[in-house]
């Protein structure tokens, strides 16, 4: 369960918050370490990481995440993700 979760934020990094593979890679371990997996949904694993992250308080991810064109890319885009019906993102 701990890999596909990896898996999912590092996918919901490089292809929805558009980070860079390599950054991305270098951010998972911080972000699971501060708990942003809560939410894991079996049928749409990858509104878990974004409802996670969508369901911060501003600043949320200061701590975690250094660079703020990332942060604000990553919260936009988590943001982003969770208006998406699912019907349209599965196509």
């Amino acid at each position: 369960m701990y890999g596909s979760n990896c898996e999912e934020l590092l996918q919901f990094l490089a292809r929805d918050a558009k980070v860079p593979l390599a950054v991305a890679m270098s951010y998972v371990p911080k972000l699971k370490s501060s708990k942003l997996m809560r939410y894991v949904s079996a049928s749409h694993p990858a509104h878990g990481s974004a409802k996670a992250i969508g369901e911060l308080k501003k600043g949320g991810l200061d701590s975690v995440i250094s660079d703020a064109d990332h942060r604000k890319a990553i919260t936009n885009a988590a943001k982003r993700v969770l208006k998406v019906p699912s019907a349209v993102k599965d196509r």
